[in-house]
């Protein structure tokens, strides 16, 4: 869905993962925002927007392979919302 906002929080050491799952989202028309942080512990997927359907967040989890298999969870005032539908989040483990 091209109004389908996604933040990418990825450790220092992650940035060229985070700059290409970035390209791969924006090729889709969504609009990405992406920030560095020390504190990133796991790998994850955390859906802000409850009324992203399923089917989106699986979809997504096909077409780019770096997040297949990132465990999704719901956490509506968590990590980096401002604004976004998902925050995605490298870790540098």
């Amino acid at each position: 869905p091209k109004d389908l906002s996604i933040g990418i929080l990825y450790a220092a050491n992650k940035e060229e993962d985070a700059n290409f799952i970035k390209q791969e989202l924006e090729t889709k028309g969504i609009n990405v925002k992406m920030q560095a942080s020390s504190s990133v512990s796991k790998d994850y997927i955390a859906v802000h927007n409850l009324d992203i359907a399923g089917e989106t967040i699986n979809e997504l989890k096909k077409t780019i392979p770096q997040i297949k298999d990132k465990h999704t969870v719901y956490d509506p005032v968590g990590i980096n919302r401002t604004g976004k539908d998902m925050t995605i989040i490298i870790s540098g483990l």
